[in-house]
């Protein structure tokens, strides 16, 4: 729900900086493309933020204010995931992609995430292969953490998981920057 919540709403806000207009104020401004960049993180930051705490809160008022260890790890596994999501959505908001093409590829790589992550269908129904398959996603590692932390397998392998995770939102905002100056370079070249 938080992937789909997240591509849904931030994505479009982000793709609005590409319309040809918008693109057009910006490169005869005195802002830099690294500022540009910078104050777009941290704008998607500020959005993750507030959506995950949407739901957080949501789950706090339906579970009657039982949080617990578990609960509180599963938050912060939450909060990583979200950050995973926000490099994503980084990553789609700098191609000129709106209305339904964008629908469609948002759901196209949310469905695959889940269905490989291990979400729709747990991973002990997967072949070795495919097993081997869905560690190169996100979800996967969110769902091996959320299995670790309610079948209390030690904060040393919840925390491995949540630094696999970390890793992958990483690499998504550095891809995210890496597309941005290739499209920016491009763009000036026209």
């Amino acid at each position: 729900v938080l992937l789909m919540t997240m591509l849904s709403v931030m994505g479009p806000i982000l793709i609005a900086f590409n319309k040809k207009e918008v693109k057009d104020r910006l490169a005869i401004s005195s802002l830099s493309n690294k500022r540009k960049n910078f104050e777009i993180f941290l704008g998607s930051l500020v959005m993750s933020l507030l959506l995950w705490a949407f739901f957080i809160v949501l789950s706090f008022v339906l579970a009657k204010g039982q949080f617990g260890e578990k609960e509180l790890l599963a938050s912060l596994n939450s909060l990583i995931f979200a950050m995973i999501v926000a490099g994503m959505v980084s990553i789609f908001g700098n191609f000129n992609i709106s209305g339904a093409p964008f629908a469609m590829m948002t759901n196209v790589v949310a469905l695959t995430m889940c269905f490989l992550g291990g979400i729709f269908v747990p991973m002990q129904f997967f072949g070795s292969t495919l097993q081997m398959v869905s560690k190169l996603f996100p979800t996967h590692w969110f769902i091996v953490a959320n299995d670790r932390i309610y079948n209390e397998e030690g904060l040393a392998k919840i925390f491995t998981c949540f630094g696999i995770e970390l890793l992958f939102a990483v690499a998504f905002f550095a891809i995210s920057l890496v597309v941005s100056k290739q499209i920016k370079e491009k763009f000036y070249l026209l």
